[in-house]
C-alpha cells in the first residue's frame, strides 16, 4: 500500500496515511514498510536547514512553519526581518563550515526551559 503522509496521532503513535485509491491490507495482515530513502534524507536537510536558520535569528518567535520536499520554510515574529539576501548568505556560510549534525529527542520541559530554542509558539 502506497503511504501518501505519516502523522502523529494519539498517545504518539505514528499513523500511515493511504495514498489516494490505494487498496488497504486485510486487517491482521503483516506488512513491511519500505522507506523512501532519497525523499527521507531531503526531508531530513530541510529539517536541519531550519534549524540553521533558526539559530540566526536568535530569540525571535517562531509563529509557524512547513517542511517539504522542495520548499520549507518558518514564520517569525519580527518587526523588522532580514534580508533575504542576508539570510543566504549566512546560510550558505553555515553550510559550508561543515558543522557535525546530530540528533536526540527533547522533553517538553526542556523546551520550557529554554525558550530560545527554535520551536512554534504556544
Amino acid at each position: 500500500m502506497p503511504v501518501s503522509n505519516a502523522v502523529k496521532g494519539e498517545a504518539g503513535a505514528v499513523l500511515h496515511l493511504p495514498a489516494p485509491d490505494a487498496p488497504l491490507p486485510a486487517p491482521g495482515t503483516e506488512v513491511t514498510a519500505a522507506l523512501d530513502w532519497p525523499r527521507r534524507h531531503r526531508l531530513m536537510r530541510m529539517h536541519t536547514t531550519l534549524h540553521l536558520l533558526c539559530s540566526l535569528i536568535p530569540g525571535a518567535g517562531v509563529t509557524g512553519g512547513q517542511i517539504g520536499v522542495e520548499k520549507s520554510r518558518l514564520d517569525f515574529d519580527l518587526a523588522e526581518p532580514p534580508t533575504k539576501e542576508w539570510l543566504s548568505e549566512r546560510l550558505s556560510a553555515l553550510a559550508a563550515e561543515d558543522h557535525a549534525v546530530g540528533e536526540r529527542w527533547i522533553t517538553e520541559a526542556e523546551l520550557d526551559e529554554n525558550p530560545g530554542w527554535c520551536a512554534p509558539s504556544r
